[in-house]
């Protein structure tokens, strides 16, 4: 069987965060001792895209529309105003990008195009964690770019760290990181993003 090649971009873009790491808003129930810190809403977006290597007669693939990040009014768990549901993938060729949460039972499904978490981090670490799974009915080689644009949240964000199948990259000053990696058709591609705030 030939062989096809194809890229896939991310583009991961910070669209809002307040200028200092100064608490927002109040919660009578969460004291000193349980809440080790609490971010300004923001938004983070994936897109993604696959297209041919060599052969520009192909139309290219995309998955424009996914975003993760947190809101003081969501929780951890599935909310309805916050936590959309990915769509079915279209006829022919594909590409998804998606955030599971088996753990949520919902009857319309178990994969998400956005996931919003609660603004509250209760973690010693001062981290959030968000998996997400890439899939495609075509194979071959997938480059990951990742760009935060405008350095929006250097003062709020201490680290970016980005897992592709157990593999670790950080983001450092420049806010872009380019790495390649092949994909099996229908094999799922495990992806994690952790956040660490100061």
């Amino acid at each position: 069987m030939k062989k096809s090649f194809f890229l896939i971009k991310l583009l991961i873009f910070c669209i809002s965060c307040d200028e200092t790491n100064d608490l927002v808003g109040a919660n009578d129930e969460c004291d000193d001792s349980v809440c080790t810190n609490i971010i300004n809403d923001f938004t983070i977006k994936l897109s993604g895209s696959m297209i041919p290597f060599g052969n520009y007669t192909m139309e290219a693939i995309y998955d424009n529309e996914n975003y993760f990040g947190v809101s003081y009014l969501a929780t951890n768990e599935y909310d309805k105003k916050f936590d959309i549901f990915e769509p079915p993938s279209s006829a022919g060729n594909w590409i998804s990008i998606f955030f599971p949460h088996s753990e949520w039972n919902q009857e319309l499904g178990n994969n998400f195009t956005q996931d919003i978490r609660y603004s509250i981090i209760t973690n010693d670490e001062n981290k959030i964690e968000w998996i997400f799974h890439v899939q495609s009915n075509i194979y071959g080689l997938v480059n990951f770019d990742i760009e935060m644009e405008n350095n929006l949240c250097d003062y709020c964000l201490k680290s970016f760290e980005f897992i592709v199948d157990g593999e670790s990259f950080f983001y450092q000053n420049d806010n872009f990181l380019s790495q390649s990696f092949f994909i099996d058709s229908n094999n799922l591609m495990l992806c994690k993003i952790i956040l660490e705030f100061i």
